[in-house]
C-alpha cells in the first residue's frame, strides 16, 4: 500500500510537471520562433525524396510528422486565442494543405490556414523545441542533435569499456544500426526516443554498480514509461523498455531464470503503469478544461491503433509481422548476419565457450526479452502496419537481446554466473 501510494504521486506529480512546463512554454512569444523557422522553408522545398539515402527505404525519415511538431512550436497561447492553460492542451497546428510541409511553406508566406487541435498526444517535446528555437534555428537544432546524440554514444562505449563490458559492444553497434542513430538527428520525431534510450543506457551504466536493488529498477522504469508518453509520438517506445531490460540482464547476470522472468515482468509492468497513467493524464486535463470532445477521440484512436478492423478486413498479427519484418532492405540485415557470425567466431576463439543445460536455461530471460517487439504488434496493429517504415526500429529489442545471449556461453569463473 506504501509503495502504490507512492507511485501515484510520482504520476501525478508528473503530469502536473509535465502540464506547468507545457504551460510556460506556450507563454513564449511566437516571433522568435517563427523567424527561427524560415529556414526549413527553403530546406523543405529541396526535400523531393523523403529518403535520405535515394532507393533505401529504411533511411525514410517522417517529415509529415516533423512538420506538424514545427507547426505547434509557431503556435503561442496568443496565436491560438487560448489562455495558456488551455493552449497546452489543444496542441493546434495549422490545417494539411495538402500536407504540413506545405502549410509550413504557405504560412511563412504570410497566408492564413485554419488551426487544428492534436490534444491527443501531450507534445513534450515542445518544451525542448520551443526554447531552442527561441535561440537557434531549425537546422543548428539538427546539429546540436548530432553532436549530443554522438557524445552520448561515445560515453556508453567508455563506460561500456571502465566496467570491463567491452564484450557487448557489438550488440550496442548492431541496436544503433538497426535503429539507424547515424542519421536521426535530421528528424526530430525519431530523435525522441532515441535520446530517452542514450539517457537511460548512460544512467544504468553509471549508477548500477552490481547493487542497485528492484526499487531502484521499479521507478526507474515508472519514469522512463512517464517521459516516453509525455516526449514521444508513438513512434518505437519499446525499445526504452527492452534493451534497458537486457542491460540489466547482462549487468546483473541472474541465476535462477525463472525469477529473472519474475522480475522482468515487474519492471515490464511499471514502465506500462507510467506510460499509461501519464498518457490518460492528458486526456484527463483536456476534459476538465476544455471539452468533452476529447474523449470520443481518444476512444475512437484507441479502437483504430489496436487495429480491430482495417476497412472490412480484420487485421492479422502475422500480416503485421511479415510487413514490419519484410520493411528493412536485404542489405542491412546481411551486414547484421554476418557481423553476428564474426562476433560468434570471436567468442568460440578468444573466449572459448561452454554448453550445459544450465547455461542453455540462463538463455531463457533473453529470449523472452526478445519477444516484446511481437508483443507490442499484436497489440498496435494497425499503427505498426500502417507505420512500418519506422515500427521496424523496435526489432532493435530482439537484435539486442539475441546477440547479447550469446555471451551466456562463454566460459567464466566459477564466480561468474556470467
Amino acid at each position: 500500500m506504501k509503495k502504490a501510494i507512492y507511485i501515484f504521486v510520482c504520476c501525478l506529480a508528473s503530469i502536473l510537471l509535465g502540464y506547468l512546463l507545457l504551460t510556460i512554454v506556450y507563454m513564449f512569444p511566437s516571433g522568435r520562433i517563427f523567424d527561427h523557422i524560415k529556414p526549413y522553408k527553403g530546406y523543405i522545398e529541396k526535400l523531393v525524396s523523403p529518403h535520405l539515402i535515394d532507393s533505401y527505404q529504411i533511411s525514410k525519415l517522417d517529415t509529415y510528422a516533423e512538420s506538424i511538431m514545427l507547426q505547434e512550436a509557431m503556435i503561442s497561447a496568443e496565436d491560438a486565442d487560448l489562455p495558456a492553460y488551455k493552449a497546452a492542451l489543444v496542441n493546434y497546428y495549422y490545417q494539411n494543405d495538402p500536407t504540413p510541409r506545405d502549410s509550413i511553406t504557405k504560412i511563412i508566406n504570410g497566408e492564413k490556414l485554419e488551426k487544428v487541435g492534436y490534444g491527443r498526444y501531450w507534445h513534450g517535446y515542445l518544451v525542448t523545441l520551443k526554447t531552442l528555437l527561441c535561440f537557434l534555428t531549425y537546422p543548428q537544432i539538427q546539429w546540436v542533435n548530432m553532436f549530443v546524440q554522438l557524445f552520448l554514444l561515445m560515453l556508453i562505449c567508455v563506460q561500456l569499456g571502465k566496467r570491463n563490458l567491452g564484450l557487448y559492444l557489438f550488440p550496442f553497434v548492431v541496436v544503433f544500426f538497426w535503429i539507424q542513430a547515424p542519421y536521426l538527428s535530421l528528424n526530430l520525431q525519431f530523435s525522441t526516443i532515441l535520446f530517452v534510450l542514450l539517457f537511460q543506457l548512460n544512467i544504468i551504466l553509471a549508477l548500477d554498480k552490481d547493487n542497485r536493488t528492484n526499487n531502484f529498477y521499479d521507478y526507474f522504469f515508472l519514469f522512463t514509461g512517464i517521459v516516453v508518453a509525455y516526449l514521444d509520438f508513438l513512434t518505437y517506445p519499446v525499445v526504452t523498455l527492452g534493451i534497458p531490460l537486457v542491460l540489466w540482464l547482462i549487468i546483473h547476470r541472474p541465476g535462477n531464470a525463472w525469477n529473472s522472468i519474475k522480475t522482468l515482468i515487474r519492471f515490464s509492468a511499471f514502465w506500462v503503469i507510467g506510460y499509461t497513467v501519464m498518457w490518460v493524464g492528458k486526456w484527463v486535463l483536456d476534459y476538465l478544461f476544455n471539452s468533452h470532445e476529447i474523449i470520443d477521440d481518444v476512444i475512437l484512436q484507441i479502437r483504430t491503433r489496436l487495429g480491430v478492423t482495417n476497412g472490412l478486413t480484420a487485421i492479422s498479427p502475422i500480416l503485421v509481422f511479415q510487413t514490419v519484418l519484410g520493411r528493412p532492405t536485404k542489405t542491412l540485415p546481411m551486414i547484421i548476419y554476418a557481423g553476428a557470425a564474426v562476433y560468434i567466431v570471436y567468442i568460440l576463439m578468444k573466449k572459448g565457450v561452454v554448453f550445459s543445460k544450465s547455461r542453455f536455461i540462463s538463455c531463457i530471460p533473453y529470449l523472452f526479452v526478445s519477444l516484446y517487439p511481437f508483443i507490442w504488434m499484436s497489440v498496435m496493429k494497425n499503427h505498426c502496419l500502417e507505420h512500418n517504415y519506422f515500427v521496424y526500429r523496435i526489432l532493435a529489442v530482439s537484435w539486442f537481446a539475441l546477440i547479447s545471449m550469446i555471451a551466456v556461453f562463454q566460459k567464466t569463473s566459477e564466480n561468474n554466473r556470467g
